[in-house]
């Protein structure tokens, strides 16, 4: 069997199909960013869900951000701290102003009448002269004239309701000593009542 020779038309369509391919080819291959006119690639041309922040510009990332929503309700209270060390100790205080009491004294009656020589100043003595009855002395440089006592009671009975009472110019007493009458109630005199004095 004799092959025909080509026709000019098909020589031709065969030559034109090369060449459309080959250009395409050469087209996808070497179209880079600078071969790209501003504004060419618009929205239809991107792929849906491929762009990231990061190609998007700072405006364009604002513009995107919504308005500031309201305040959200408080959190609850969290759980107490551990204590704190403890703080440096503070200064001292300005003296107080002087007392005004120019004697005081604590008087026990056993197993002797005596003067406690801790809790006493401006006192010089104490005795027992009738029952319930004692003579404090002042101290020199001392006056009771005109001074007015107040007592207090430790280590009573505690069922009594101890009492005490002073006299300046009472009898059995010298002249310038306090005289203290005790009771552990209002009329019963007693020998069993300390006290203490404090004259001011």
């Amino acid at each position: 069997m004799q092959l025909r020779p080509p026709s000019p038309a098909l020589i031709v369509a065969s030559l034109a199909l090369a060449l459309s391919g080959g250009g395409v080819g050469y087209a996808a291959g070497t179209i880079g960013t600078a071969d790209l006119a501003n504004n060419a690639v618009t929205s239809p041309k991107v792929k849906n869900g491929s762009l990231k922040t990061s190609d998007l510009s700072k405006k364009t990332l604002d513009a995107l951000r919504g308005a500031t929503g309201p305040a959200g309700a408080p959190g609850q209270n969290g759980a107490p701290g551990a204590p704190g060390a403890p703080g440096a100790p503070g200064q001292n205080g300005a003296p107080g102003a002087p007392g005004t009491a120019i004697a005081y004294g604590f008087v026990q009656v056993t197993p002797t009448v005596a003067l406690l020589p801790d809790y006493t100043s401006g006192i010089a003595s104490v005795t027992r002269s009738e029952l319930g009855t004692y003579c404090l002395t002042p101290a020199a440089g001392v006056s009771f004239a005109g001074r007015i006592p107040s007592f207090g009671f430790i280590n009573n009975i505690s069922s009594s309701q101890p009492r005490a009472y002073w006299d300046f110019t009472g009898s059995g007493c010298a002249a310038g000593a306090l005289k203290v009458k005790t009771y552990l109630s209002n009329t019963t005199a007693s020998d069993n009542v300390a006290f203490t004095v404090v004259v001011s």
